[in-house]
């Protein structure tokens, strides 16, 4: 028997899809919003046209390298009693311990307020696990949907929240009313999505262990209590606005190498990338939506 990162996979790459690059570090070119303007396009005969102008600034990324690695020593293999096969779990390990390193990073970046500067934290009855006072999240999400609309002139099409929210938004009351009438009698992340206006809702379900070494493990969402609403593109591409990406120069890899010394195998599993937010303002961050 052996715990493992919930079924329903990573969010890391569908919050920051990842593109790849060449370089370590790099510029790239932000437009400004010259396309929105409309300027005066009138000519009245023989005289000259109307000129517009348009600018760009620079952005910068910087990949790092991120790596862990698992030891097998020969007594340890030979010693091992099927099912076990020691090269397989500690590959399998190790690699879950970089998944779950780069869900963090991922997680810390787009639930900061330093980085989503759009935002709002919700207290006491607000929050929308309480379900006799003031709480309200279809007031809440029409005011992060149209902050990012009237910013950018996207309409969010993706919205993220930890497992704690979206079992708490189960049972609020202004959803359950919402649906009193429909024949699906549970609610599901689907309906949810409807009903915030959103295409797709995503919700947390990685772990980390919150509890120091030596105590009894307790384990915390990596996504925590918050929810986020955004914009992101699934198709990357020149020109395209997207909340953010994940700028990769190397995927993930597994070494394997030998420590004759030691009489010991070795087992790597490495990245190198950078987490990086293109566009906050297609983003709205609530903190705290539910106690």
């Amino acid at each position: 028997m052996q715990y493992q990162p919930a079924p329903q996979g990573y969010l890391a790459d569908q919050v920051l899809p990842p593109v790849p690059v060449v370089k370590e570090s790099a510029v790239f070119w932000v437009y400004d919003k010259s396309m929105f303007d409309i300027p005066e396009s009138l000519r009245a005969p023989r005289s000259d046209y109307a000129k517009i102008d348009w600018s760009v600034t620079q952005d910068t990324y910087l990949c790092k390298e991120y790596g862990l690695e698992g030891e097998i020593d020969d007594d340890e293999r030979e010693n091992a009693a099927a099912p076990l096969d020691l090269d397989i779990d500690t590959t399998e390990i190790v690699t879950d311990m970089i998944l779950n390193n780069r869900e963090k990073r991922v997680a810390d970046v787009v639930m900061s307020t330093g980085v989503v500067t759009r935002t709002q934290t919700l207290a006491g009855v607000n929050q929308w696990s309480d379900y006799t006072g003031t709480s309200d999240p279809f007031t809440v999400l029409k005011t992060a949907r149209t902050t990012i609309f009237d910013a950018t002139g996207y309409r969010p099409n993706c919205m993220l929240m930890g497992y704690k929210v979206l079992e708490a938004l189960k049972l609020h009351p202004d959803i359950l009313d919402r649906i009193k009438y429909s024949e699906r009698a549970i609610i599901t992340a689907d309906i949810l999505a409807a009903l915030f206006e959103v295409d797709t809702l995503l919700i947390g379900g990685i772990l980390r262990k919150s509890s120091n070494e030596g105590q009894a493990v307790t384990l915390a969402d990596v996504w925590g209590k918050d929810a986020l609403v955004f914009y992101r593109e699934l198709n990357p591409a020149l020109r395209r606005a997207s909340f953010g990406y994940q700028m990769r120069q190397r995927n993930l890899r597994v070494f394997r190498y030998r420590e004759d010394k030691r009489a010991t195998d070795v087992i790597r599993v490495t990245e190198k990338q950078a987490e990086k937010i293109i566009a906050a303002s297609l983003a709205y961050l609530v903190k705290a939506a539910v106690a």
